[in-house]
């Protein structure tokens, strides 16, 4: 859902891989895609096949865009899962955005 990739990150400041990862990742059940998953979405949005590495480099970077309270763990070494901060309990206060936007300074 693009509407949620912006409200999630910068996609000026991520790859086409990058963002592929995320969107996927925000839209799984539970946030949850095994790493064979989602090398298969990055290879089917771009095109051309990722090794793991390839793929645990594309974590480690959009790890570095998230917000404070927010994470990519790897469960099992097999899986990752996008972790989001519970909102403060008894408010109805709207979802902070997922990714540090950067300035185009």
């Amino acid at each position: 859902d693009f509407v949620q990739l912006v409200q999630a990150s910068s996609p000026l400041h991520m790859s086409a891989k990058q963002r592929s990862v995320l969107t996927y990742l925000l839209q799984a059940p539970g946030g949850v895609a095994s790493c064979e998953i989602l090398r298969q979405v990055v290879a089917a949005d771009n095109a051309e096949p990722i090794s793991l590495e390839h793929l645990q480099v594309l974590i480690s970077q959009i790890r570095r865009c998230l917000q404070p309270g927010y994470r990519i763990v790897l469960d099992a070494g097999v899986r990752y899962r996008l972790i989001a901060p519970c909102p403060p309990h008894g408010k109805g206060s709207a979802p902070r955005a997922l990714l540090t936007l950067h300035s185009a300074s």
